[in-house]
């Protein structure tokens, strides 16, 4: 084979030090020789175009296929159980008489109001706390969203999907904590606006980073990362808790560790491996952080919070330090 010509000219190495990628990806090819600065580009043709077009496109209603499958499966399992309490309920009624008939209606009714009382209970707790903001007197969490530079696409759509499981952790908890969403920008915030609902959570949002967001506390604050030398006893009102906002599958090491020491905020790690049985790595993903620390809100009780956010298989056979997510 000839050798690759640059400029018209014979490149100064030898081809084999070239790695050329798929031409049908039409990209610039990496050079791994230092010897020169310059790389070598493949153009595509028209139909190498055509194909990567198609293969996009099929990739786009792949996606959009199983979405809507998973949608139509939901709704069968929802029509489903329904169709079972109908079921249910009319057999029970055949064997009931009408005083028990009636007995049971006013039990389903007083169920369904208690439930929405309930929610309502929920809803103005989360009002109470977000509205007044009064930071001094309750436990801040704030989610740190500042690593979309380090997430793909697929790590993007998870990290809006572990934030939606962060608030639904808080909207249900007796006493909510102040949950905030840190250098919340897209994609992350485009995917979040793709969940049915999130505009209505009743939380903290902001697109400024955390240190400017909350640049009045950073003497009250604290990073959550499993590499920090100190360990965290428990948490006390008027603090900030900062979780790192990161989906990376434990590729970047210390990254939390590094954003908190460039901020020059502290940092901690949870006390969290001695309830577990063997002492073991274990990565946390944001939302099992934020449900744990939720959870320890309501009983102040480390323990509780470990068996309740980790899945058991994890808590029976490892220990931890989190990952930096934690």
């Amino acid at each position: 084979m000839d050798d690759f010509l640059c400029d018209g000219q014979p490149l100064p190495f030898d081809v084999a030090d070239v790695v050329v990628d798929e031409v049908a990806e039409g990209v610039v090819e990496e050079v791994l020789d230092n010897q020169i600065d310059k790389a070598v580009y493949v153009p595509i043709s028209k139909r190498q175009q055509k194909k990567k077009l198609k293969r996009e496109a099929k990739s786009e209603m792949w996606v959009i296929s199983k979405k809507q499958k998973k949608k139509q499966k939901k709704e069968e399992k929802k029509e489903r159980k329904k169709k079972e309490r109908e079921l249910t309920c009319a057999q029970d009624v055949e064997n009931l008489t009408p005083e028990q008939i009636e007995e049971k209606k006013n039990l389903q009714n007083t169920f369904i109001a208690n439930k929405r009382q309930y929610k309502a209970e929920q809803k103005e707790r989360l009002v109470n706390i977000h509205q007044r903001r009064d930071l001094d007197t309750v436990i801040t969490l704030c989610v740190d969203c500042n690593f979309n530079d380090k997430m793909n696409s697929r790590e993007n759509i998870s990290l809006a999907s572990q934030l939606q499981s962060c608030y639904a952790a808080n909207s249900r908890a007796d006493n909510p904590v102040f949950l905030s969403f840190t250098s919340l920008v897209s994609p992350v915030t485009d995917h979040l606006n793709k969940i049915e609902g999130s505009g209505n959570w009743i939380l903290d949002k902001s697109s400024n980073h955390f240190t400017t967001h909350f640049s009045d506390r950073l003497e009250k604050m604290i990073y959550l990362t499993a590499d920090s030398e100190n360990e965290l006893t428990t948490l006390e009102p008027g603090m900030c808790y900062v979780i790192g906002g990161i989906v990376d599958r434990n590729r970047h090491k210390n990254i939390c560790l590094e954003e908190a020491i460039k901020y020059n905020v502290k940092t901690a790690k949870l006390p969290i491996g001695q309830f577990l049985k063997e002492m073991d790595y274990v990565i946390m993903t944001t939302n099992q952080c934020v449900s744990m620390l939720i959870t320890y809100c309501q009983n102040k009780d480390w323990s509780a919070a470990v068996q309740q956010a980790i899945p058991q298989r994890k808590v029976n056979k490892v220990s931890t330090t989190s990952s930096d997510s934690q």
